[in-house]
């Protein structure tokens, strides 16, 4: 089961099955062996989280990909460690069979700790909304934006890291993605590399060029603007880093299928 495994699944459910959602915690993180598969944002702080037999030390901005079907547990008191969580049932699903069977415990990032905790506060939102009309489609939406970023940043598999010349350089690009004349060659200098060294750690790690990075980073924020109603197309234009707004709406539309103007 892998984070677009569950985004397939999650898009053929007609009720969403999250039956824990909290935007920030701070006390005992702990669950007795159970059908969950949980997602856990680091806030604040450091700790060490442990699902049966396997333990990792979890830092702010990583999300921890869990089946808590062998009990999770991490000691928080006196850390001042502060996490998000979502917890969806999977008991008797036929999907998450194999899945149950020998403990998880992978680490993620997203694009930032400010995106990826302003995804799970949208998704413990709507979980709390329980007299909306809305309700069920607007949380799938929220569940399935916060996976597919997680995708998109790219699955870290259990016991891997990320350079950390690539980290500062994701970091550039997070913080200065709305300069429009942003280059390539300034993310690489303020990661301390070459140009072609940044390309090849992000092939390498992101399954992509650092310039398909950028465009997807900016293409993604503009459409958060744009679901929100507030701003005309030219203004979300220049707040995501695009001098030209004609380019902006053609690869808005060659990235979601539609021109930036019918806000879906």
């Amino acid at each position: 089961m892998t984070v677009k495994d569950l985004i397939g699944w999650l898009d053929r459910q007609t009720a969403v099955p999250l039956v824990f959602a909290e935007a920030e915690q701070g006390e005992v993180l702990q669950t007795e062996p159970r059908a969950l598969l949980e997602l856990v944002l680091v806030l604040r702080g450091r700790f060490v989280l442990r699902v049966g037999d396997r333990e990792r030390e979890l830092e702010p901005g990583d999300v921890a990909w869990i089946n808590a079907h062998h009990g999770n547990r991490a000691e928080l008191a006196g850390t001042g460690a502060k996490y998000a969580c979502l917890s969806l049932e999977v008991g008797g699903r036929e999907e998450f069979r194999r899945f149950g069977k020998d403990p998880v415990l992978e680490v993620m990032r997203g694009r930032s700790q400010e995106w990826s905790a302003e995804a799970f506060g949208e998704a413990v939102r709507w979980h709390r909304a329980t007299a909306d009309p809305l309700r069920t489609t607007m949380l799938k939406a929220a569940l399935i934006r916060l996976l597919g970023n997680l995708s998109l940043a790219g699955e870290a598999p259990e016991g891997a890291t990320r350079p950390a010349r690539l980290q500062r350089a994701l970091a550039v690009i997070d913080a200065r993605s709305a300069e429009a004349g942003l280059t390539i060659e300034a993310v690489a200098r303020a990661a301390g590399m070459s140009n072609s060294t940044l390309r090849r750690m992000f092939i390498e790690h992101l399954k992509m060029t650092p310039i398909a990075y950028l465009q997807d980073l900016r293409l993604a924020r503009a459409r958060d603007f744009l679901a929100r109603g507030t701003f005309g197309v030219k203004e979300v234009a220049a707040k995501v880093g695009y001098a030209d707004p004609l380019y902006f709406s053609k690869a808005y539309r060659r990235k979601f299928g539609w021109p930036p103007s019918e806000r879906r």
